[in-house]
């Protein structure tokens, strides 16, 4: 009697996939599964807003902005590759610089001098 042939299947078969050894150390932490630190010092501070975040940080629309620009009560913006784009320095100072509102005493305050 003769075998049946198998029939081949038109997809091809799966690959298996290697196992990760489960001693083996996972990437960024030492073998006292403390994390290393790539860069100590941390992300560099930026050195330029972009307008969103100018706008998102001032709590103004572009019109607003654009209007104490030309009234020179904001920051002049810098271009960059096309991109507008505000110093750090600047928009800090420009913060420093605004009035600091004052409150009335509270009443306990005054009785009590």
């Amino acid at each position: 009697m003769r075998s049946k042939k198998r029939k081949r299947s038109k997809f091809k078969p799966r690959r298996r996939q290697r196992r990760i050894q489960n001693n083996a150390p996972s990437p960024g932490i030492e073998r006292n599964n403390k994390p290393v630190d790539a860069n100590p010092r941390g992300p560099p501070e930026a050195l330029y807003f972009t307008k969103a975040q100018v706008l998102e940080l001032v709590g103004k629309t572009w019109p607003c902005v654009w209007q104490w620009i030309r009234e020179g009560k904001f920051p002049q913006p810098h271009m960059l590759g096309g991109r507008t784009i505000f110093l750090v320095d600047e928009i800090k100072a420009w913060f420093a610089a605004l009035p600091v509102p004052q409150y009335k005493p509270l009443e306990e305050e005054s009785d009590a001098a």
